[in-house]
């Protein structure tokens, strides 16, 4: 089982014997913390492992004990940090989350660069109307044909919009429209992960 970047294996020396440390403050949701389990009972390991690099990109994945690890108890679930990851990962938030057919982990860091942008949908109507170049990607559950502008604009992210959207330039500007923030948040994260780098979500309610 692995989340996150595929680049952030750096690993930390072992912590000196007897070494006293504070355990960070991490939360993961009942549904995170349900899925991590499941995994972890396909995978045959007892602890997942979070990897936190220097640029607060992370990895989680089933894992064994090393030398010098910090164990923390998250209500029935081990986490394994290295002694680098711990000093980073106070305050990171992990949930699993389902958003039209892309789901995964997502881990938000108090710490971490912005990589997903929230933009309002007057904001997005505005770029629109101004002529700006975005892609705009329709991730609802039920796409049904809507009357509003913003929807009309976007291309539904079935498998042809997932082609399309793996056919597109890292660096061009990508916008998830849902009625509910979870799935455009979840969408943009998907996105970021394989490698695009201006990244929006934005939460609109047609009427």
């Amino acid at each position: 089982m692995s989340e996150g970047c595929g680049s952030c294996h750096e690993r930390a020396d072992a912590s000196p014997e007897g070494e006293q440390v504070e355990a960070p403050e991490i939360h993961f949701t009942p549904q995170a913390r349900r899925e991590a389990k499941r995994r972890l009972e396909a995978s045959g390991h007892d602890a997942l492992r979070l990897v936190v690099d220097k640029q607060h990109r992370h990895e989680l994945f089933a894992d064994a004990a090393r030398p010098g690890d910090l164990r923390v108890q998250l209500e029935g679930l081990c986490l394994l940090l290295d002694r680098k990851s711990r000093t980073r990962a106070d305050g990171v938030h992990v949930d699993y989350v389902r958003a039209d057919g892309v789901e995964g982990f997502v881990i938000e860091d108090p710490e971490a660069p912005a990589r997903v942008s929230s933009v309002a949908p007057e904001q997005l109507a505005g770029w629109l109307a101004g002529g700006k170049s975005v892609w705009l990607f329709d991730v609802r559950l039920d796409p049904n044909e809507s009357d509003d502008a913003l929807y009309a604009e976007a291309q539904h992210l079935d498998e042809a919009g997932r082609a399309r959207l793996a056919s597109l330039s890292r660096d061009v500007p990508l916008v998830f429209l849902a009625q509910h923030r979870e799935r455009a948040w979840a969408a943009a994260g998907h996105a970021v992960g394989e490698g695009f780098v201006d990244v929006y979500a934005c939460e609109h309610a047609a009427g």
